[in-house]
């Protein structure tokens, strides 16, 4: 199958370094995702442009027809990342598939299925009009839409300052623990899951 891409990705590099809460505050507003790594480059996506999941596809928040359902709508972005010719291979669809939607994938009648949950989806896929890449190394960060759309607006929430309440609901919060003894288990759950014993602890 030949690739041709519909995208006209344009790329704007910033010189200035938004804070966290700003960060959090644009991708609330935007409908957006924050991905941190450990590696030197982090990810904020806005602006949802097709969304998967196993009971429906949306482009631009309206749902399209198909054929698809279950673990087959994966078979969605699998032609789509084929028949689009992505120039900027960082660009892809973010989600997840829940531990849940095996049933779709192994032997019929092998595992109970499990009861909707209408709240969360079992597959949840986005791509995104827009991603920033955050480069902790050099404190700058790049704009890449997929679309050429106006950035302005993405651009000036990043520079607004966010000052969190940090006492607010404070006096219904208490704890039976020690800072120190509490520092410590997390501490230790972070050691766990750093070398792999396990992926979640509570």
């Amino acid at each position: 199958m030949n690739s041709t891409s519909k995208f006209t990705i344009t790329s704007t590099r910033c010189d200035f370094t938004p804070t966290i809460e700003s960060i959090f505050h644009t991708a609330d507003t935007c409908n957006g995702v924050t991905l941190f790594s450990s590696d030197h480059i982090e990810v904020l996506a806005l602006n949802p442009y097709i969304h998967v999941t196993e009971n429906s596809i949306s482009v631009n928040n309206v749902k399209i027809d198909c054929d698809y359902k279950g673990g087959e709508t994966l078979k969605y972005i699998d032609e789509f990342i084929e028949t689009n010719n992505m120039s900027d291979k960082r660009i892809s669809f973010i989600g997840h598939i829940s531990y849940d939607a095996k049933h779709f994938f192994e032997e019929q009648n092998l595992y109970t299925i499990p009861k909707q949950n209408d709240a969360v989806s079992l597959i949840d896929f986005t791509l995104y009009h827009e991603y920033l890449f955050f480069d902790k190394v050099t404190d700058s960060f790049e704009i890449v839409s997929l679309f050429n759309r106006d950035i302005t607006e993405i651009v000036t929430a990043l520079q607004e300052e966010f000052i969190i309440d940090t006492t607010r609901g404070s006096e219904y919060i208490s704890t039976t623990q020690e800072r120190d003894l509490y520092k410590e288990q997390v501490r230790e759950v972070v050691d766990h899951i750093s070398n792999g014993d396990a992926y979640q602890l509570n």
